[in-house]
């Protein structure tokens, strides 16, 4: 008798849970060392927070009925989402993930290699990859209490766009995202 393994897509925030805990004991520090000194530093993203949310002016987050929403304190899902950053460190990250030759963007292209398709989807480690006749697209998008958030890029035509939502709000997020592509970019 054969047994044939059927493949399925299905998001886990436990895998970026895991994966955080992955690099904690690969690099023996805690993730926000990690970030810090691969990322965060080396970018001088100076508006990206990871522990301390009691800054000046932070946005309130709201949830989906759009009610105030505390931010998650920093955890064991740290790298499932509790990392903020505002649309300048955002942008400077998207550069860097734009720019060949520096570690942010070889790291971002082992990422964007094909690992998973089935008739609904293409995805890389994390990316979901979208192609047509003249674009390859990869993108990131998530949510968590009080926010939601996009990072959608073309490599080949070096154009980005980033999308910082104060509430979470995945449809709002998704349809800027196509209003911008099809008006501005196609």
């Amino acid at each position: 008798m054969s047994t044939t393994a059927v493949n399925k897509y299905r998001y886990s925030t436990i895998g970026y849970t895991l994966l955080g805990q992955i690099l904690e004991k690969a690099y023996g520090k805690s993730y926000d060392e990690v970030i810090r000194e691969k990322i965060i530093t080396p970018l001088q993203m100076t508006n990206t927070l990871t522990k301390d949310f009691n800054v000046r002016n932070i946005t309130a987050g709201y949830n989906p009925n759009g009610g105030v929403q505390e931010f998650f304190k920093w955890n064991i899902t740290a790298s499932a989402g509790l990392v903020k950053s505002n649309a300048s460190d955002m942008l400077t990250y998207l550069k860097a993930v734009l720019t060949n030759g520096n570690p942010v963007s070889e790291a971002a292209m082992l990422t964007e290699k094909l690992y998973y398709k089935d008739e609904k989807r293409e995805m890389g480690l994390g990316l979901t990859i979208s192609t047509d006749d003249q674009n390859t697209i990869y993108l990131k998008s998530g949510d968590s209490m009080g926010q939601s958030s996009i990072i959608c890029y073309n490599r080949a035509k070096k154009w980005g766009i980033i999308i910082l939502l104060n509430q979470r709000n995945s449809k709002m997020r998704q349809n800027l995202l196509n209003e911008i592509y099809e008006k501005v970019l196609k």
